[in-house]
């Protein structure tokens, strides 16, 4: 426990929960468990242009809260709670909320967001168009990752069956009317494994598909009030960015495709 504020240049680090009753500008504060913030955590960037690159880092095995947070780098492997708003901050968490459970009217201003399911605010971006990125990926990235290497893997199988294949067809040939060949049982035995290596291989990529499409059905972004223009949310390779004002809404995936839909 931190009765007074963490300046400039201080550190905290603990292998349990960390409460701070002050404001927060130091380096870092890094927990075991979960962070509670009293007052508002105030970084800025290190150098123009150095993008997610901030004074201020927040990390936490479990959750974080505070009210509120400005040019930081936060990351916890459970959910982010801030009462008031977000200011260009650079977020890995499992999901975010700002404002209340009861009233969500917290602000989301600028910054990138790299979560595992979902965002809740009242306001979302700005009207001056400050870029706001929120990459649900946190979750799919590792499927696609299996993905992409059991269809490299089903393809290396596929040209190994299709030599053998030739391979096969060439010893018949010259084998014809001729007992059988112990090169072209061998080469018929291996042609075997590698259909059955590919079947396999077939299966796991059609339930990691299955799995993909289940949580994609749980991602959303939820804005209780406003959302501007100039916010991109990303659901794995697919994407939508809103072009304009809109009243309360939801971003989600509807039909394999992600769209913004009145709340």
């Amino acid at each position: 426990m931190v009765t007074g504020n963490v300046i400039a240049g201080m550190k905290v680090i603990a292998g349990g929960n960390v409460f701070i009753k002050g404001v927060v500008e130091g380096l870092l504060i890094e927990a075991g468990g979960d962070i509670t913030i009293g007052g508002s955590i105030i970084g800025h960037q290190i150098a123009a242009g150095a993008e997610h690159e901030y004074s201020t880092k927040i990390k936490a095995q479990g959750d974080i809260y505070c009210n509120m947070a400005q040019y930081s780098a936060i990351e916890c492997q459970g959910h982010l709670h801030a009462t008031k708003y977000l200011m260009h901050c650079a977020v890995d968490a499992h999901t975010v909320l700002v404002g209340t459970e009861d009233k969500i009217n917290g602000k989301v201003v600028g910054g990138y967001y790299q979560l595992a399911q979902q965002l809740s605010c009242g306001q979302l971006g700005s009207p001056s168009s400050g870029v706001v990125v929120i990459k649900l990926n946190r979750q799919l990235e590792p499927i696609i990752e299996q993905q992409s290497l059991l269809r490299a893997q089903v393809s290396e199988a596929k040209a190994l069956m299709d030599e053998l294949k030739e391979q096969i067809d060439s010893q018949r040939k010259l084998l014809a009317g001729q007992p059988a060949d112990p090169q072209l049982q061998m080469f018929e035995q291996e042609f075997m494994q590698q259909r059955q290596l590919g079947m396999t291989l077939l299966a796991e990529l059609r339930e990691l598909e299955a799995q993909r499409q289940q949580i994609l059905q749980t991602l959303e972004v939820k804005v209780c009030q406003q959302l501007f223009s100039a916010v991109d949310v990303q659901f794995g390779q697919e994407s939508v960015r809103s072009r304009r004002e809109y009243g309360p809404s939801v971003v989600k995936i509807v039909d394999g495709h992600p769209v913004i839909l009145p709340l």
